[in-house]
């Protein structure tokens, strides 16, 4: 008998879910609550992080897992899931594989790409581990039923972009529906799932997992229910205020996913007794809006990714102090944006200000501001940094010798506060500038500033899941028979930890495929 399997998401996990349950022979049908395919992972990059692959050792740069288990072991600081980062270690290379028989995908590795913290035991300065997809070709009908990506990136990777591709490429890809990145790696496997005779349907919203007998048999979507072993793929629960304030470890003011991430999967999970796991942590990262930007009627915010690294800027708090490498890794420096100050009772931290010079201004696209456009009424500016200060309201006397102490360390090309420009990621983000290029001084008014609050691509908590990807009930009884879940639905292997790009994505591949399989089977 042909087993159903109802897979709820189409991001990353979701759609490597149903290409693996449906490769099985099983009868798939996926849900999306949006009115798009593709979930979060079509606004990002699409890297993956596989430690040991065959791409790196053909590139003259073998790993080892047992170098990556190392490594997993340092930056988790004792918080990660061993189990789960083990099967992760080990399964990763095998899945990539089975993706690429099945559908159009090719991986590659991202030159130059150093694990964020290289240099913990077993990290890689060398890179290798953070892999992407070559360029692939989906067509305009399949690209036109991905949710679009308000980051409007170039259908192009990044061994591509920074070959130099030309403009004339880049239309006759969007002419052809041809994609890179996150949106090219769902597009192409929702394509590969309905090939094999899966059913995607968008704008159904799924609220209740419907069990019989201690075990779930199918879930309920406006009304209807679709029969089937369940896989939760809902991503993350960043959207909804409730949820936000219930678990995570401090302030996040700054969503930085689609409207549609609500914790729709960790509620229907908790209500059937699942386990949850690492539900205090997020991917963390300082993000901005610009007014007037919205995303199916809500504010987008975005990333501040690399931008932090480029010469000719630094981040300070509300009291006009830099408190952190502004060139380290996105995740890590949102964390740091949770400083709490007892004696104020404040967090200082939220908001911080970015702050930069019209050297770099002139020189650098940030998000919305374009090098020599016009600039927006929102982007304070300032000729004196003391009404600066005041625009922003933080201490002119404070603002000023912070900046003076950074361009001191600045013409001396060391950081000595916070080691900005020393490491492997330091040297990647700015794009491999000398440390004295990117600690570049900030001396050539006018000044400017940019809000900056504390966001996330989204959190990183869900139902605790064992190496199937089979969610486990909360009295740790085993698991609840006919559930499943990957990717930020599931509780991430990492904990606190994010190893390196590509650390998102590339559990919610291994871990859905690995559910698909084990659903279509059992």
């Amino acid at each position: 008998m042909q087993k159903r399997v109802v897979i709820l998401g189409s991001g990353a996990a979701g759609c490597a879910a149903a290409v693996a349950a449906a490769s099985k022979g099983a009868s798939v049908t996926l849900l999306e609550r949006a009115n798009d395919l593709g979930g979060t992972t079509a606004w990002g990059g699409g890297g993956i992080w596989i430690p040991a692959n065959p791409y790196a050792a053909a590139e003259g740069s073998p790993d080892t897992f047992e170098a990556a288990l190392l490594y997993l072991r340092s930056v988790g600081l004792g918080d990660s899931d061993r189990e789960l980062a083990e099967r992760y270690v080990h399964e990763g290379v095998r899945i990539l594989a089975d993706v690429e028989r099945h559908t159009p995908l090719r991986w590659n590795t991202i030159r130059g790409f150093p694990d964020y913290h290289a240099e913990l035991p077993g990290g890689r300065v060398q890179g290798g581990r953070s892999l992407e997809i070559d360029s692939v070709p989906v067509g305009r009908d399949m690209l036109g039923r991905m949710r679009p990506n308000p980051y409007r990136s170039l259908a192009a990777n990044r061994r591509e972009i920074e070959a130099g591709i030309d403009a004339a490429e880049i239309s006759r890809r969007e002419r052809d529906g041809i994609v890179a990145k996150g949106v090219g790696v769902c597009a192409a496997m929702c394509m590969t799932a309905e090939r094999l005779g899966a059913t995607l349907r968008t704008g159904r919203r799924a609220t209740r997992l419907v069990p019989r007998d201690g075990a779930i048999i199918g879930v309920e979507a406006d009304g209807e229910v679709f029969e089937g072993q369940v896989i939760v793929a809902t991503g993350g629960f960043e959207r909804d205020a409730a949820l936000v304030r219930a678990f995570l470890r401090g302030p996040m003011t700054a969503p930085g996913s689609p409207p549609t991430n609500r914790g729709d999967g960790l509620r229907m999970g908790m209500a059937v007794g699942a386990a949850l796991g690492n539900m205090s942590e997020a991917w963390w990262a300082p993000a901005y809006s610009a007014p007037g930007e919205l995303v199916d009627g809500e504010p987008f915010f975005r990333m501040l990714f690399g931008d932090r690294a480029q010469p000719g800027g630094i981040i300070v708090d509300s009291r006009g102090r830099r408190y952190a490498n502004e060139a380290t890794n996105y995740n890590d420096f949102g964390r740091a944006m949770h400083d709490f100050d007892p004696s104020a009772f404040t967090f200082p931290r939220v908001p911080s200000w970015f702050i930069f010079d019209a050297s770099r201004r002139a020189r650098f696209t940030d998000g919305p501001l374009a090098a020599g456009n016009r600039e927006p009424d929102w982007l304070r500016r300032a000729a004196r940094l003391e009404d600066l200060a005041k625009q922003i309201g933080v201490p002119a006397d404070t603002l000023r010798e912070t900046i003076e102490r950074y361009n001191s360390h600045a013409d001396r090309g060391v950081d000595m506060d916070f080691g900005r420009g020393s490491s492997a990621w330091d040297a990647y983000s700015a794009g491999f500038v000398s440390p004295r290029d990117q600690l570049r001084p900030l001396t050539e008014p006018p000044y400017y500033a940019i809000q900056v609050q504390v966001g996330c691509l989204g959190t990183k908590g869900g139902l605790k899941i064992d190496g199937y990807g089979r969610v486990q009930r909360a009295d740790r009884s085993g698991p609840i028979p006919g559930l499943f879940a990957a990717g930020n639905a599931a509780a991430n292997p990492f904990g606190m930890a994010y190893p390196s790009g590509g650390a998102t994505v590339g559990p919610a591949i291994v871990f859905g495929w690995l559910a698909g399989e084990t659903a279509a089977m059992l």
